[in-house]
C-alpha cells in the first residue's frame, strides 16, 4: 500500500501532521510506502487527484485510490484511516 501526503508549505495544518507521518513510516514502513507531493512544486498532481485542501491523504493500493482524507489528524486517527492497527 501507498499513502500519498499532499502538502505545501507555510500550510499550518501540514506542519502539525508532518512529525505523525514520519512517525507512521518509521512504525508501518514495511506495510506502507509514504509519498510526499509538495502542491505548490507539482500542481499538475495536485489537479491529477483532485486536490482542494492541504493536508490531503490519499491511501493507495495497486494505483487505485482506496479512500481519502483532509486535514490534520492525530497518529491515532490516521493509523484507523488506515485500518493498519
Amino acid at each position: 500500500m501507498m499513502l500519498i501526503e499532499f502538502w505545501k508549505p507555510n500550510c499550518r495544518f501540514c506542519d502539525q501532521i508532518s512529525p505523525v507521518m514520519d512517525s507512521i513510516e518509521t512504525e508501518f514502513g514495511k506495510k506502507l510506502k509514504i509519498k510526499k507531493i509538495n502542491t505548490d512544486a507539482s500542481p499538475e498532481l495536485a489537479g491529477i487527484y483532485n486536490i482542494r485542501s492541504v493536508p490531503t491523504l490519499i491511501l493507495m493500493e495497486d494505483g487505485r485510490e482506496l479512500r481519502r482524507t483532509s486535514g490534520a489528524k492525530s497518529k491515532a486517527a490516521i493509523i484507523e484511516f488506515l485500518q493498519l492497527a
